[in-house]
């Protein structure tokens, strides 16, 4: 939900909607043999309720590092 044309322009998105879908559809294809390691500020602009759905859908091993955009993440990782 970042909606900054350096990202969405700069990786060849139409908008951030497009953008985030992709990084999602990413996300879910991953199993439980991947290893995924997450570098931080997974949720800018995002709720608890869509980052537990993210979290929750993501069928890989997850490990997160987190970033300065997390205040409430530690919430739904305890």
């Amino acid at each position: 939900n970042h909606d900054r044309p350096w990202i969405v322009d700069a990786r060849g998105f139409k908008s951030i909607q497009d953008h985030d879908k992709w990084i999602l559809d990413q996300l879910y294809s991953l199993d439980k043999d991947d290893l995924l390691i997450n570098l931080g500020d997974f949720t800018l602009m995002s709720s608890v309720e869509k980052t537990k759905e993210i979290i929750y859908n993501i069928k890989a091993t997850h490990y997160f590092i987190y970033g300065n955009h997390e205040s409430f993440i530690s919430k739904i990782y305890s």
